[in-house]
């Protein structure tokens, strides 16, 4: 008999979580300050507490538009399809299956590998405009941005672009003419917006946890929706939620 009755509350639990709203999370920051390895941490950070969460990270890069030329400014905001990135965000927080073109940073285009994305709780996106644009801004639950010193991030994006292959004149040539105006123009600004910053990067661990933690109690809460702040199908209305302001800046 109970071994019954613990499959069917399994069963309901089970139902209760895929009908909670996805969290979405944006991680901005510039080349190289780490963005790809502060994501990865907060979703070792997750499923190290909760083994049955399902995350999913996406990137920026997967949503460059296709008719750009080899000559292109691939740091520029024109340069991604914002509306695009909208729409699938978009479509996960409502539990729609979405595929993604997966981005080569070998040959610097979207190969022919697709991810689908299905059934998650947390999606992360993470890319160097993520927080720029206000219609992908307003379908981020939190907001996250990596700050790290500019010349250890040049630092980074030398060693890993001639570890490509590429002539260490002609990466040095592309940052000073494309990516450091683009940051200092586009992605520095948009930090503003950020409910949270990471100084330090992925060495910043304390920080990290603490995102990790504030994502747990948002999971937790939108599982136990009071009535009044719920839809017809048991969902959170569109409110301003209070969010832990000690997060806001982690010093």
């Amino acid at each position: 008999l109970l071994f019954f009755v613990v499959r069917a509350m399994s069963a309901e639990d089970k139902l209760k979580k895929e009908q909670q709203p996805v969290v979405v999370i944006g991680v901005s920051g510039g080349t190289c300050s780490g963005k790809t390895t502060v994501c990865n941490m907060i979703m070792d950070e997750l499923q190290q507490h909760e083994q049955d969460q399902r995350v999913q990270i996406i990137t920026q890069d997967s949503f460059y538009r296709d008719d750009l030329p080899e000559t292109a400014d691939f740091d520029h905001p024109t340069s991604f399809d914002s509306g695009q990135i909208a729409a699938v965000l978009r479509a996960i927080k409502n539990r729609e299956p979405v595929e993604i073109s997966e981005y080569d940073v070998a040959t610097a285009k979207k190969g022919v590998k697709r991810t689908k994305i299905q059934n998650v709780d947390v999606v992360i996106i993470e890319g160097i405009l993520v927080l720029y644009y206000p219609e992908v801004r307003e379908l981020l639950d939190i907001k996250v941005f990596v700050d790290l010193d500019s010349d250890l991030r040049l630092a980074r994006r030398v060693l890993r672009d001639t570890a490509l292959g590429r002539d260490l004149t002609g990466v040095i040539t592309r940052y000073r003419n494309f990516i450091k105006p683009s940051f200092e123009d586009f992605t520095h600004p948009s930090k503003k917006y950020a409910d949270v910053i990471i100084p330090r990067g992925s060495e910043n661990r304390v920080a990290i946890g603490l995102l990790g933690q504030h994502v747990r109690l948002e999971l937790g809460d939108r599982t136990n929706i009071p009535p009044h702040l719920a839809t017809d199908d048991g969902r959170p209305r569109s409110v301003n939620r209070s969010r832990h302001n000690s997060l806001n800046r982690p010093h």
